[in-house]
């Protein structure tokens, strides 16, 4: 294999990487800020605002969007056409640990330190649901999430990873009504 381009990022030891869907861009962070790389001319735009460590950072389907999250309990997103920031997304009790964009781009998931699992509406910014994943004896944070679109003979789902090795499943359907929504599933077996 060989090695297509070098670019060289100022980074720490912390530093995190996405790649938009499309291959136009790549993300990188150092400290609370994003580095927006376009991969062709290797140029680099500054996104700032965060007043903590960003913690994640994803691209949407489409690749018109990146959001990143941070130990300052928001999540920002921004347009990867030119770097300007469209919305801070609020409401987290802790560190925004994970987010994720639904395959449409329509909606993100994020998981926070303080257990919650919150969906946004990227047209907007709005918070349409806010869950309690982790139950309250537990110290465990939210850690990794992700969406399942729903398909036939399937209803949508969002997994979530927690620090403790448990995995929970949301049914998305809970975003529409979280007093209607079952329980999260919990799923046992994963190692600390």
């Amino acid at each position: 294999m060989d090695i297509e381009r070098i670019l060289k990022a100022t980074c720490d030891a912390h530093s995190l990487v996405a790649v938009q869907p499309q291959g136009e861009y790549w993300a990188t962070t150092t400290e609370n800020k994003v580095k927006l790389w376009c991969v062709d001319g290797g140029s680099c735009v500054l996104l700032r605002g965060h007043k903590g460590r960003i913690l994640c950072v994803a691209f949407s389907p489409m690749g018109e969007m990146v959001c990143s999250g941070a130990a300052d309990s928001t999540l920002r997103l921004w347009h990867t056409d030119g770097g300007e920031c469209i919305a801070t997304l609020s409401g987290h009790a802790g560190r925004v640990q994970c987010a994720a964009f639904d395959a449409r781009g329509m909606n993100i998931c994020s998981g926070s330190s303080d257990g919650s699992l919150r969906i946004w509406r990227t047209m907007d910014g709005r918070c349409s649901c806010v869950l309690k994943v982790v139950p309250e004896d537990s110290e465990a944070s939210l850690t990794a999430c992700a969406f399942r679109p729903a398909f036939p003979g399937a209803t949508g789902a969002i997994a979530c990873g927690a620090s403790d090795g448990s995995l929970w499943v949301v049914p998305t359907s809970a975003s529409q009504d979280p007093s209607q929504a079952p329980e999260p599933v919990e799923l046992k077996g994963h190692l600390k």
